[in-house]
């Protein structure tokens, strides 16, 4: 019998997910390769499961699902325990964390815009204006 290490997957706490995306990864793909890949690649769920390579695909993904759920905060699982595929989740949660491409550029110039209109205010403090 071999001894297969194992240790539970890291609870994303609502900072830093890239970070936790990164370790949730690393956790999955050494759980088993091929989980990790009903989480990357999308993944339907057939109406009828009457093959052993069906029902080996299936037991991934509800494996990748249950990791996913187990790693994340009440408030990621209610808004995505809703969802059937692991590979449904892992998006759910990136668009939701991280943002589509056209969100994260919008953060980007709004941050631009804020820096470039930041200046002293009257009758304000060297080192207030520093610390803000």
């Amino acid at each position: 019998m071999a001894n297969k290490f194992s240790t539970k997957p890291r609870v994303f706490d609502g900072t830093d997910f890239a970070f936790w995306c990164d370790k949730m990864q690393s956790y999955i793909m050494a759980e088993d390769y091929d989980v990790w890949q009903k989480v990357a690649q999308p993944y339907e769920i057939p109406e009828q499961i009457d093959t052993v390579a069906l029902k080996t695909e299936f037991n991934n993904n509800c494996k990748a699902r249950n990791i996913l759920l187990s790693g994340i905060s009440r408030s990621d699982f209610d808004r995505v325990s809703h969802l059937k595929t692991a590979h449904e989740i892992w998006n759910a949660l990136s668009n939701f964390h991280q943002g589509t491409n056209n969100i994260k550029e919008l953060r980007r110039d709004l941050l631009k815009k804020e820096y470039i209109k930041f200046e002293m205010k009257p009758r304000e403090a060297l080192d207030d204006y520093l610390s803000r």
